[in-house]
């Protein structure tokens, strides 16, 4: 399962997100995490339609489980997860 991480620069709730994604990296170590910044890959976050940031989506084989818009606490990313695993 991956767990993708949509970021810009000088995102301040870019910056709780990477917070967030990084512990629930932590504690689900079977998790891959990928942190995209949208500026520099444009072209992916307007075909994923990424208007604003960040962005989480959690994919199984390329097939998206869950999409985030907002920034969620540990334990609603861990809830998420979990349902999933």
């Amino acid at each position: 399962m991956v767990l993708e991480l949509y970021t810009q620069p000088f995102c301040a709730p870019c910056v709780r997100a990477r917070q967030v994604v990084r512990r629930v990296a932590e504690l689900v170590p079977a998790l891959e995490v990928r942190e995209v910044d949208v500026v520099a890959e444009w072209q992916l976050g307007r075909e994923l339609g990424i208007s604003s940031t960040p962005v989480i989506r959690l994919l199984d084989e390329d097939r998206q489980l869950l999409r985030a818009e907002s920034v969620p606490t540990v334990n609603q990313l861990l809830a998420a997860v979990a349902e999933h695993l």
